[in-house]
């Protein structure tokens, strides 16, 4: 089975993307914000399954991911709106940070604002190897 990221902190997510009705919305792995952002009137694509790292389509002003990666990978920031947010856990070690995600016209701003432990998303970890 999948863990993801844990209700409570969905809501704290969504909290700092600050989703608003009629925006254009990607979930990825993230069943539970999918139908919160449904519900809240926004028009969504699910991600789900094997590729997680090739999402259609562009243009989003919201993507949320509810599993952890190592760093978001650029094809995610690349399918944001101008101004779009994209939310999602950033963890190498035990504790991950959900790091919010800003998309300008020159570039993508990062800010970390909550502590979280959601497994990492199978095909997002590191690759095995050895380091002095």
């Amino acid at each position: 089975g999948r863990w993801l990221l844990k209700p409570r902190d969905v809501g704290k997510l969504l909290q700092f993307l600050k989703p608003r009705a009629g925006e254009k919305a990607l979930a990825i792995a993230a069943p539970y914000a999918a139908a919160v952002l449904e519900t809240m009137g926004l028009s969504v694509t699910r991600l789900e399954g094997d590729d997680l790292k090739s999402p259609a389509g562009d243009g989003y002003d919201v993507i949320i991911c509810e599993g952890a990666v190592l760093a978001a990978p650029a094809a995610w920031t690349e399918v944001l709106a101008v101004g779009g947010r994209l939310g999602v856990v950033e963890r190498s070690g035990p504790v991950g940070q959900a790091t919010v995600h800003v998309r300008a016209e020159d570039g993508v701003g990062r800010r970390a604002v909550f502590d979280a432990t959601p497994p990492i998303l199978a095909g997002f970890s590191a690759e095995p190897g050895f380091a002095f």
